[in-house]
């Protein structure tokens, strides 16, 4: 579980709690659209509906099988290449005491105390992010971090897949190997189609939202390429960064939730029932 990283500076407040977190009553508890959870304490059981959507039935109270996975940890944007917000990452990994976390993107710490999934934001050390596109990581400053860039893992039973970047047309529909320095941040077309060949998706992260989503901007958010996405993968759940604020909204069958920041509040995923929960960053 908790993997103390290297060089991270503790406040005085956190060494005299002993390095464990706040604990903070949940206050945004809704279930996915047509999941009832188990509250009798039996076993629940994930399966697929010949539609394609996630379905759950209950065992019986004295059924045996695999113990009930705990929470994921999810994260919002974490711009943890400033120190206040940097302790404030690490303080939502102590509160949530999580195996593992999904991030969405403006990360700025790749040095993680458990494995994390995470898509690129827009802030990010491209250097770092093009390294763990193509698997040619040599630094001590990175471990425990995963990208996911048009690709899908498997995590706790649920298939998870990642659009990394966000889109600037003039980018568009230029090969990746062409974007350079800053430009490397943008999502192309070919991440997109690559990303759209995928199956059974369960949850899909991206920084980039779709149309729909309610955040307060002075231009129109949603992103006609995300859109495509979703309609392709269908897609239980998708998880938005980028906008710093909390939001939801529903596109065809998808629930979509858009994140607050990491520093202030973070979000446990149960990976049964796709129940999302979030609780205040405690202070660090």
């Amino acid at each position: 579980m908790w993997r103390e990283p290297r060089n991270i500076p503790l406040s005085d407040r956190e060494r005299a709690e002993g390095f464990r977190g706040v604990g903070c009553s949940p206050v945004v508890t809704e279930r996915a659209e047509g999941v009832r959870g188990c509250d009798c304490g039996s076993s629940v059981v994930t399966e697929r509906s010949q539609g394609g959507r996630r379905v759950h039935r209950k065992r019986g109270a004295l059924s045996f099988g695999p113990p009930k996975p705990r929470p994921m940890l999810v994260l919002g944007d974490a711009h943890a290449d400033d120190p206040a917000r940097r302790r404030a990452l690490f303080a939502a990994y102590r509160a949530a005491d999580a195996d593992v976390a999904l991030q969405l993107g403006d990360l700025l710490c790749y040095d993680l105390p458990i494995p994390t999934y995470f898509v690129a934001g827009n802030n990010e050390d491209f250097d770092v992010v093009e390294a763990l596109r193509h698997g040619r990581v040599e630094s001590s400053d990175v471990d425990g971090v995963t990208l996911l860039a048009g690709d899908v893992v498997e995590i706790e039973g649920l298939r998870v897949a990642g659009l990394s970047g966000n889109f600037a047309p003039t980018q568009f529909e230029r090969p990746r190997p062409n974007l350079q320095g800053e430009r490397r941040r943008h999502f192309v077309r070919d991440d997109v189609e690559a990303a759209k060949q995928l199956s059974d998706v369960d949850v899909l992260l991206t920084h980039e939202a779709p149309h729909g989503l309610p955040v307060t901007e002075s231009y129109e958010v949603g992103c006609e390429h995300v859109d495509e996405l979703l309609d392709a993968l269908d897609p239980d759940l998708c998880l938005v960064g980028h906008h710093h604020e909390h939001a939801e909204t529903t596109y065809g069958d998808t629930r979509v939730v858009g994140l607050a920041p990491a520093w202030e509040r973070y979000y446990e995923l149960d990976p049964e029932t796709l129940e999302l929960t979030s609780q205040p960053t405690p202070e660090a």
